[in-house]
């Protein structure tokens, strides 16, 4: 008796003299070969499952109840059971999942111990498009966006305890990068807007404006309001309550059409 294989079927053949209009069907795979963990994640992960599909797209479900799904062209959708990146416990999908049994209260009568949920673990999901875009959500809320060319956006919620807003880094929960929220705009060249907040103590306050080569222009409210256009070159213009200040490395020159008028309380040349 001879079964024609299904479309999407796995299966093995041979080619009579690798002649490749001469193959033969030697035989299907079972699904649950399809499926093998792979060796090195069964070590890591005991607890892993695979599931491959006909149309090439497979996922990976860990353990500690992170999922893996990758699509034949590259497309990654990734959600991790823990905000730092770092080795998650293995064995947490089998506490999670213990069964909850009916307990006897007298002879033969019995009573059924009400639902409790798991508890959820923070979450990180990551999606990377075949095209090169990504998208990343921290398990504390923020929120980064890149496109293919490199352009991005970065949000940073008061709540952020695992990510350094300015470099987008992990963080130890005790340092004070959780207290600080920030929105920062990057284009693909390097040019940078930061809008910068601090809810928690209102230690700093401030908008920022940087080119790729390093011309800054800064507006402070907190802890002084001031003004900064910084140059390069080392020039600095800076306007703060009760002073204005105007730095040069190397020559200044005032030139107007006009009257120049100098008034002071006091002035002083030299």
């Amino acid at each position: 008796m001879y079964a024609l294989p299904e479309v999407g079927d796995w299966g093995l053949v041979a080619f009579y003299a690798n002649d490749p209009r001469a193959g033969v069907w030697l035989g299907s795979l079972d699904d649950a070969l399809r499926n093998m963990i792979p060796e090195e994640l069964w070590d890591q992960d005991p607890y892993a499952e695979l599931r491959h599909l006909p149309s090439d797209r497979y996922a990976i479900y860990h353990g500690d109840g992170t999922e893996e799904h990758v699509w034949p062209d590259g497309t990654f959708l990734k959600l991790t059971a823990r905000k730092d990146g770092s080795v998650g416990n293995a064995t947490y999908r089998e506490k999670l999942t213990r069964r909850r049994v009916r307990r006897k209260v007298r002879k033969f009568a019995s009573r059924r111990e009400d639902y409790q949920p798991h508890p959820e673990p923070p979450h990180d999901l990551v999606f990377r498009h075949a095209s090169g875009a990504f998208v990343h959500l921290s398990a504390d809320g923020s929120i980064e966006v890149r496109t293919a060319r490199g352009h991005r956006i970065r949000l940073f919620d008061s709540t952020e305890k695992a990510r350094d807003p300015e470099t987008g880094a992990p963080t130890l929960e005790e340092t004070p990068q959780r207290e600080r929220s920030a929105i920062v705009l990057e284009s693909e060249v390097g040019h940078r807007i930061t809008l910068w907040d601090d809810p928690v103590q209102n230690a700093s306050r401030y908008v920022e404006v940087r080119t790729a080569g390093g011309h800054t222009v800064r507006l402070q409210d907190l802890p002084i309001p001031e003004v900064e256009v910084r140059h390069t070159g080392g020039h600095v213009l800076r306007m703060a309550p009760g002073e204005v200040a105007l730095e040069a490395q190397g020559s200044l020159r005032l030139t107007a059409t006009g009257e120049v008028v100098i008034d002071g309380a006091l002035i002083r040349i030299g």
